[in-house]
């Protein structure tokens, strides 16, 4: 994209967003204003029990050789003290527990001053206030988990087009099936992306 500078360089400023508006933390709302979101953001997370095996049998770590997330059986497998903060479900749970048992008037700030291990999963919360779409809202460590779902949904978002499943964790795929070759380009189809027999 790099030799059409007058085309990508006025595009440059819609690329990414503007984290300080939309990430921070709002301290000065209330415990039970967070409480009413994750209740209706996150109704089927509150009915999982995180105390039985299937629910919390995984967990996600990052590989030493490709730095790529991996899977692994927390009971079966050793490691789970590196487990990154992927288990959203279970710490969303975690949160929803410990905002019943505090008062409904504490500002965010001061529920956070006891509570910062959930620094991060306050700030998923309030993120999926205004952007419901903005994580996937399932049980990411549970045992029915097909990451295959996940990765699906992932590589469509960069042009994947054809997927071809290899087992449950990985899959080969075709970027930009059908797309014009620079012969073309004077003349194509701008639906071509549809038209592809997927």
């Amino acid at each position: 994209m790099e030799p059409y500078n007058n085309i990508v360089n006025p595009l440059v400023k819609e690329m990414s967003s503007d984290e300080e508006k939309y990430f921070n933390i709002p301290t000065y709302r209330k415990v039970e204003e967070l409480r009413n979101i994750i209740e209706a953001k996150y109704p089927n997370i509150l009915d999982i029990n995180f105390e039985e095996k299937e629910n919390n049998k995984n967990f996600w770590f990052i590989s030493k050789n490709k730095e790529e997330p991996r899977l692994a059986d927390r009971f079966e497998e050793h490691g789970s003290e590196l487990e990154q903060p992927l288990a959203i479900a279970r710490d969303i749970k975690k949160l929803y527990n410990k905002l019943l048992v505090s008062k409904n008037s504490l500002t965010i700030a001061e529920f956070l001053t006891s509570n910062s291990e959930l620094r991060h999963v306050v700030r998923r919360a309030f993120i999926v206030e205004k952007f419901p779409y903005s994580e996937i809202q399932d049980n990411t460590i549970g045992k029915n988990l097909m990451p295959i779902d996940m990765l699906r949904l992932k590589l469509s978002f960069f042009g994947a087009l054809k997927f071809d499943p290899r087992s449950d964790k990985w899959l080969r795929i075709c970027m930009f099936q059908g797309a014009p070759l620079p012969n073309e380009l004077k003349s194509y189809d701008e639906q071509w992306v549809y038209k592809t027999n997927i």
